[in-house]
C-alpha cells in the first residue's frame, strides 16, 4: 500500500521521480498514465501486465508440465497444498518404507555395520535435517 509510506496526497507524490513510469499499454489500445488518484489501479495493472507478459512462457511450460500429471481441468478439485503435493512430493518422507524399499549394491547389505548406522543417525535428525540429506 503506497500511503504507508507517507505519500497521501497529490502534493507528496508530485515528488516522487517519475519518470520510470512509464504509461501502461492496456487491452483496446488504451492507456493508463500514473497519477495520485489511480496510483493503486496502475501498480495492479503493472503487476498483472508484468505477469501476463513477461512469464507467459514460464506460465505456460508450467502448465504443461501439470498436465501430464493430470488433466488441467481436474486442477480446480485441488487445494494449493493438494497441488503441491503432486507436484513436490509429500513433505512428510515415510523412511520405514524408505528403509524397505532400499536396494543395497556391492557388498553393502541390509545388515551390513554402515547400512544399520547409517539408518540409526537417520531415525536421531529431524524432519528437516532428514529431507536435507535425501536432497544431498
Amino acid at each position: 500500500d503506497i500511503d504507508q509510506y507517507g505519500i497521501i496526497d497529490e502534493e507528496s507524490f508530485s515528488l516522487l521521480p517519475l519518470d520510470p513510469f512509464q504509461p501502461l499499454d492496456l487491452p483496446g489500445n488504451q492507456k493508463l498514465e500514473l497519477s495520485y488518484a489511480n496510483r493503486k489501479e496502475y501498480v495492479e495493472k503493472a503487476i498483472q501486465l508484468k505477469l501476463e507478459n513477461y512469464c507467459k512462457d514460464e506460465f505456460e511450460a508450467i502448465r504443461e508440465g501439470l498436465s501430464q500429471m493430470v488433466p488441467l481441468s481436474l486442477f480446480s478439485l485441488f487445494t494449493p497444498t493438494e497441488t503441491e503435493n503432486l507436484v513436490c512430493g509429500s513433505p512428510t518422507i515415510n523412511w520405514n518404507v524408505l528403509k524397505v524399499n532400499t536396494l543395497y549394491k556391492g557388498t553393502f547389505t541390509e545388515s551390513s555395520k554402515q547400512c544399520i548406522w547409517l539408518w540409526e543417525v537417520l531415525e536421531e535428525l529431524d524432519s528437516d535435517d532428514r529431507a536435507s540429506f535425501l536432497r544431498f
